[in-house]
């Protein structure tokens, strides 16, 4: 009486599962050309936007001038902080303005140069295709939960790089902002942690597909069936957790508002 009463819920565990897989088969497939590993676009308006912001930032470069004519002149009418001198402000005016010309361009060759390191790693890899489930191995819930797991990590790393490619459009519209601001504060740190940060969001791309090309290696060299399926989940996991281990690497743990001060 207790084995058939259970067949209806067996039945269903393996129909889910082998349904969670193919799902995971059909979105790996998908996410690592489109999402993961692709080249970041640079749509035309961004660079309308990186525009308008240097030009308004450039427009406003007259008033912040006034202000430290003003704190050389009088500094008891102003708030207290280090007074840069003009010749000193004006070198550091002109070096600002060179960065906001040619921000945009320098995150652009720093997004060409992770392309192709990411291209060149993926080169033989361009047929890579998740394993199957080893259902005759593993039990099927086991293989219903990994498969969730491996959807829930794809999925993450697919909202990972959404976010990402938003943060390096804004980072650089920025750039004339940042700029204008250093050029104003001597001790501000602001420049530097804003390249920290540039670094760290555009290489993670590279660091990933150095992850990816290294456990799709070992996955040739395994010759198992279950050490695939297992390494494929660790990869996805690794992959998930790797952006915060660059982000150590390059500095920019607390990002470049940290330094906005």
């Amino acid at each position: 009486m207790a084995g058939p009463s259970l067949n209806p819920v067996v039945w269903g565990i393996n129909t889910l599962s082998r349904w969670a897989w193919q799902q995971v088969v059909v979105v790996s497939g998908r996410g690592f050309q489109r999402w993961i590993l692709a080249p970041l676009p640079w749509p035309r308006p961004v660079m309308t936007l990186y525009a308008d912001s240097r030009d308004l930032a450039w427009t406003l470069a007259g008033t912040a001038t006034l202000l430290v004519v003003v704190r050389s002149m009088w500094p008891s009418l102003t708030a207290k902080g280090r007074v840069l001198a003009i010749p000193v402000y004006m070198e550091r005016l002109v070096t600002a303005a060179l960065i906001s010309a040619g921000g945009a361009w320098a995150v652009q060759m720093l997004a060409a140069l992770n392309n192709a390191v990411v291209s060149g790693l993926l080169s033989g890899l361009a047929h890579w295709q998740i394993s199957g489930a080893p259902t005759g191995i593993l039990s099927p819930l086991l293989v219903l939960a990994s498969a969730l797991a491996m959807l829930a990590l794809m999925l993450y790393l697919g909202v990972f790089y959404a976010i990402r490619a938003v943060e390096i459009y804004v980072l650089t519209a920025a750039v004339p902002w940042f700029a204008l601001w250093w050029a104003m504060r001597e001790d501000s740190p602001v420049l530097a942690a804003l390249s920290r940060e540039l670094a760290a969001v555009v290489f993670v791309q590279a660091f990933q597909a150095g992850a990816f090309w290294l456990a799709v290696q070992l996955l040739s060299a395994a010759g198992g069936h279950l050490a695939d399926f297992f390494l494929e989940l660790a990869l996805l996991w690794y992959m998930a957790k790797l952006p915060g281990q660059v982000r150590r690497l390059m500095g920019s743990r607390m990002g470049a508002g940290y330094a906005w001060r």
